[in-house]
This record gives structure tokens, sequence and C-alpha cells, in this order.
């Protein structure tokens, strides 16, 4: 392990619910921006919704206080529709935009944390069809689009999307 990196190479983070109760969640991709900061995404249910989590750590591996609407290095993207899904894909651009796949749904986070109203209202989009569709991987594509994998029911299910990236 990388001395360097958290206490003694690693780091734990953790969200809470409201009445203080640690959230459960699936940590199933993460991606690395320009600047070195590492993002780790996943679905959880957080206050009994279910949503996509997201965490910014600094290039030494402590939560970047710049980073989510309150500042602590921790964002929360309600509005996912599988709440329990161990997989998933996520893309992260240079800027630092991560665009999450979990299940059906695609959800987007700007820089900051927030969700990105440019890539869809709340920052979150449902597949409609095919129906079934579950994502597990997504990469950019070019400028403006990425691409995601998964299947739908027993069919491999690929697609490109065109959104806001950078």
């Amino acid at each position: 392990m990388a001395r360097g990196f958290g206490q003694g190479g690693h780091v734990e983070v953790a969200f809470k619910n409201r009445d203080g109760s640690f959230a459960f969640w699936f940590p199933c991709a993460m991606g690395v921006d320009v600047q070195g900061r590492v993002l780790a995404t996943g679905d959880s249910v957080l206050n009994g919704r279910g949503a996509l989590l997201t965490t910014r750590l600094t290039p030494r591996g402590t939560l970047d206080r710049s980073y989510g609407a309150t500042r602590d290095g921790r964002s929360v993207l309600y509005g996912l529709s599988g709440d329990n899904d161990p997989n998933c894909g996520a893309a992260v651009t240079g800027a630092g935009v991560l665009t999450a796949g979990i299940a059906s749904t695609l959800a987007q986070v700007d820089p900051t944390g927030r969700p990105s109203r440019r890539f869809a209202r709340g920052g979150v989009f449902v597949i409609r069809r095919p129906r079934g569709v579950s994502i597990n991987a997504v990469a950019p594509a070019g400028p403006g689009a990425f691409m995601v994998t998964g299947s739908a029911g027993n069919d491999l299910y690929v697609a490109r999307y065109r959104a806001a990236l950078s």
C-alpha cells in the first residue's frame, strides 16, 4: 500500500442517515480526474430513498472539502430506481464530471458534486426501453458522449448517449 495515501495507504468513507445510523452502500465504480482526485461511487438506500453516493478524495487520500453540497467530500444524488444493485459503471471526465450507470438509471454529478441539470432533470435519467436494462460499465465516447454496456434480460445491451460531460 502507498503510505502517502490516506492513513496507512487506505481510506474509509461512511455516509449517515438522518437518524445517525450508517447507510449501507455498494461502492462499485471509480475514476480519477486530471488533478489526481479520486471519485468513488455506488448506490444505496439513504434516508429511505434510492441514492447515488459519491465521495471525492484528494490525491493524498483525504476527503476533498470542496466537494458536495455540504462541502464534506461527499455527494448524494437521490432518484435511483435500483437500491441494492452491486453492479454499476462510471466514467469521470478530466474536469471531474462523474457519469454513473446503476441498474437502469444513469446519473451525473458536476465537478462540485451537485446533480448535473444539463444532463437530466435532477441529474438522473431512467432507461425505459428496452425493459430490464442493467448497466455494468460506462466509458467516454468523445466530446459530449459516452457509451454504456450491460444486459437487457439475457441480451447484451450497448448504447451511446450524448450528454453534457465536460
